[in-house]
């Protein structure tokens, strides 16, 4: 087992970001290019964090975010951002998503401009973002 930080990144990188690919296969299809329901930024930048863009505001329920967050019950320090571009929501909207953490959600979603049914969605343990987010 290695002590070097980069390479103690890497592997957790990589453990994690195969665990969020299974958890959200199973809610939808990912596609790089807008087409499908999400997409996993696969580029490992040397940070504690896995980026998904979603298109599919289903994958924003509560069910999925805790399954998500209990992923990262045994890292420290790692979080997992939802970042919405979800066809019909107004294109001029600011930037939206959620941010999961081991301790907290930081829930960044303007339900004004989400789809009505969508705009229910709460998380334990929640807080609004702030601009130090």
């Amino acid at each position: 087992m290695t002590t070097d930080p980069e390479e103690m990144q890497s592997a957790a990188w990589h453990r994690l970001y195969g665990n969020v690919s299974r958890v959200l296969a199973k809610a939808g299809i990912e596609n790089p290019y807008g087409k499908g329901d999400y997409s996993i930024n696969e580029d490992n930048y040397g940070w504690m964090r896995i980026q998904i863009v979603v298109q599919k505001p289903e994958l924003f329920s509560p069910t999925i975010v805790d399954e998500l967050r209990f992923l990262l019950k045994n890292l420290e320090g790692w979080e997992i951002t939802l970042a919405a571009d979800i066809a019909g929501v107004n294109e001029a909207a600011p930037p939206m998503g959620v941010t999961i953490r081991k301790r907290e959600i930081i829930d960044g979603l303007n339900r004004d401009i989400l789809p009505e049914v969508f705009r229910t969605y709460r998380y334990a343990d929640s807080r609004p973002g702030t601009g130090y987010d």
